[in-house]
């Protein structure tokens, strides 16, 4: 599943900076000239990956590998075989992916009561990268030490990003239809399918060991900007506040924070620029949100009327 995310985003990033065979976008055929090179790439990039050899997975095994179900399956193991510690890390495991599971909440709570298990030792096996980091900082944030904060947040932020992404050309898989579509209904009723998928991508990114923290991109931007203050990068900290501004433009705590800085910089309000990555981010769920409830609003409507031309046409064969 990783292998293949990577190769998708690697393949768009390629693609995306290829030059077009002729420089005229007619009928959005660079659209479909990047997905044609896009595809070669990621045939090679896949055979490379699998030396050749084709590798099918079905949707079904691919969605129970996501959400991590051979975990509830691998802590029965490790009972079986008196390997409790692990057996209570891999049904955490479980739990962190599926927090409304309450067998889990059982089993773990099964596996507390076992004078064997440490729960201090319990670990998450699949814990995401940036989510050490993200503690660590908090940890150095909390202890004043905001030189430390910024190593550790600034690569956490990286990683939760990158996390993201790799979720999100995970979703760009394969789509049972059901029915045989024309060539833009198809390509439209697939987009959506990954659409979809896409926006769901954030939950589980802001789970830091089964704690749901639904603010935990912009939090980063949070504790950045005092941090850069405090070691007297007064632009970073600025650009920190206004990136953090476009998740919650009315939080009343960071609108104060642009005043002191704007004071402390007798007005000037050069430095507050977001920065890229959040700007991108932010345009893009918004774009998306629009997107999909238009999708959802449009879409109803037509079957709703469809709804009532089947019931006017059964109405008129009762009474014909």
């Amino acid at each position: 599943m990783k292998t293949t995310a990577k190769c998708r985003n690697r393949c768009r990033s390629r693609s995306e900076g290829e030059p077009f065979m002729f420089p005229f976008d007619v009928e959005n055929l660079h659209f479909y000239e990047t997905a044609v090179r896009t595809t070669l790439c990621l045939l090679k990039c896949k055979n490379a990956a699998f030396k050749n050899k084709f590798v099918s997975v079905s949707p079904e095994l691919d969605k129970l590998y996501f959400r991590k179900k051979p975990y509830e399956y691998l802590h029965l193991c490790y009972y079986q075989k008196k390997m409790l510690q692990k057996a209570a890390s891999a049904a955490f495991t479980a739990l962190v992916a599926n927090p409304e599971e309450n067998a889990m909440i059982n089993n773990l709570k099964f596996y507390s009561s076992l004078p064997e298990v440490n729960m201090n030792a319990i670990e998450n096996l699949e814990i995401k990268a940036f989510v050490p980091l993200y503690i660590q900082g908090v940890e150095a944030y909390n202890k004043g030490d905001f030189a430390s904060v910024i190593n550790l947040l600034e690569q956490s932020l990286k990683k939760w990003l990158r996390a993201a992404e790799e979720c999100r050309a995970y979703c760009e898989s394969p789509f049972d239809q059901g029915w045989f579509p024309d060539f833009i209904s198809s390509v439209s009723n697939h987009f959506t399918f990954c659409l979809r998928c896409k926006q769901k991508c954030e939950m589980p990114l802001n789970s830091l060991n089964g704690e749901y923290h639904e603010d935990m991109l912009p939090s980063h931007y949070h504790y950045l900007q005092y941090s850069y203050y405090k070691v007297s990068k007064l632009q970073k900290a600025c650009e920190a506040v206004e990136s953090y501004l476009l998740f919650f433009p009315n939080e009343e705590t960071m609108i104060k924070n642009k005043e002191f800085y704007s004071q402390y910089l007798n007005g000037n309000m050069d430095y507050f620029v977001p920065r890229e990555e959040a700007v991108k981010y932010v345009q893009r769920q918004k774009y998306e949100n629009q997107l999909l409830n238009f999708i959802d609003t449009e879409f109803k409507k037509i079957a709703e009327k469809m709804g009532d031309t089947d019931s006017e046409e059964e109405t008129n064969e009762v009474h014909s």
